[in-house]
């Protein structure tokens, strides 16, 4: 393993790695957005194709990024 996965795992194992993580990244209440039809049918074709590519495109083209 290298030395920065050998570090991140230290990182989770032994620290308040979630807690930290949660502080950085709080979830906001309400933050549920509606997807039109047509990307809901691109993200699901991407994914049942398995089209890591193309789903990632399609998410990161959302107005904000899940």
């Amino acid at each position: 393993m290298n030395e920065w996965s050998t570090r991140t795992l230290e990182i989770v194992r032994n620290e308040n790695y979630l807690d930290r993580l949660q502080h950085l990244y709080p979830n906001v209440e309400g933050g549920l957005r509606i997807l039109d039809n047509q990307t809901k049918e691109m993200l699901r074709e991407s994914f049942d194709r398995h089209d890591c590519s193309s789903l990632l495109n399609t998410l990161l083209d959302l107005e904000k990024f899940p």
